[in-house]
């Protein structure tokens, strides 16, 4: 947690131990107030019976200091617990909203610093025929890069309606699959794309909407996996199983739930060197529940991570 961040959450834990001590002490003071009162009444009577109902008279006010107590302590804890979730809530969203904004940041002045170096290579020097074309298309993968990003932020903001329209198409999604990789592989061209796709399979979905998350699993594998990928296409009784495998590192199981959240990246953002936003893998999920499908996450062997797409099947 941040110095910033973890001010806040100081004060308040300085803040309830002081009301804690505040009101151990007036319960102290409280009671010792009625013994007093009750042990002076004791020794001005000499009847027993008066002593027995005075004596009943205070084990019930300590009853009803008691319970009012219990009921005070209960409604402080419960207060304690839900503010200091509200602040913890609140230092990861700010966390996340700085990893944001560096991410982004980044990702939008490396493709650009590219571009402006391609562009002025070409105008500073005379370049053959064929340089010219390989600059040229260096310059179009940058720019097909800040495409593909623009497109993730936007879309972030238009799914997160629930009233956000989903087409249902009949499409072949065999082919629809190549044909996505094929799209990939002209923006990561060093990347080997290993397909194993069961012909005629069909299925309905939004063809606009699910090319992002076919587009956003390839980088993904190719960020932080390895530049080998394995797509496989299936039928699983009577659904459409979608497998996309790398080789990396793999994922711990006890970040596989959160790496779905908008924002949320594994590690620190300020020392980080694989690049990204945060958003490619909540998009993937938002879309996949918005084609009634599933996303489930498996250890690749002998290393990496399947990311699982079952969907409906269309006969």
């Amino acid at each position: 947690m941040t110095k910033g961040a973890s001010r806040p959450l100081f004060l308040f834990y300085l803040l309830v131990v002081y009301v804690l001590l505040q009101f151990s002490w007036w319960t102290y003071l409280i009671i010792d107030l009625n013994n007093q009162v009750y042990k002076e009444r004791f020794q001005a009577t000499e009847q027993n019976v008066v002593v027995d109902q005075q004596k009943s008279v205070l084990h019930k006010k300590w009853l009803m200091i008691g319970g009012e107590a219990f009921v005070f302590f209960t409604l402080l804890l419960t207060g304690m617990y839900m503010v200091r979730k509200s602040l913890q809530k609140e230092g990861m969203v700010i966390r996340q909203q700085k990893n944001f904004l560096l991410s982004v940041t980044h990702e939008l002045k490396s493709p650009l610093a590219s571009v402006r170096l391609q562009a002025e290579t070409l105008k500073k020097h005379q370049l053959s025929r064929e340089k010219q074309e390989q600059v040229i298309s260096s310059t179009l993968q940058d720019i097909d890069r800040l495409d593909q990003l623009v497109e993730n932020i936007l879309l972030v903001t238009r799914i997160d309606n629930p009233n956000f329209p989903v087409a249902c198409v009949e499409v072949n999604l065999s082919d629809y699959i190549l044909e996505c990789t094929r799209n990939f592989k002209t923006l990561f061209t060093d990347a080997l794309v290993n397909t194993q796709v069961t012909e005629g399979l069909y299925a309905c979905i939004d063809p606009l909407l699910f090319r992002s998350i076919i587009l956003n699993l390839l980088e993904n594998a190719y960020k932080y996996g390895s530049k080998e990928i394995g797509v496989e296409v299936l039928e699983k009784g009577n659904r459409v199983s979608i497998m996309i495998s790398d080789h990396g590192p793999g994922i711990p199981s006890e970040e596989r739930e959160n790496i779905f959240r908008i924002f949320y990246r594994i590690g620190n953002e300020e020392t980080r060197k694989s690049r990204g936003t945060g958003l490619g893998l909540y998009i993937v999920k938002t879309i996949v529940e918005r084609h009634n499908g599933t996303i489930i996450i498996r250890d690749n062997s002998p290393k990496g991570t399947v990311f699982e797409i079952n969907l409906p099947e269309h006969v």
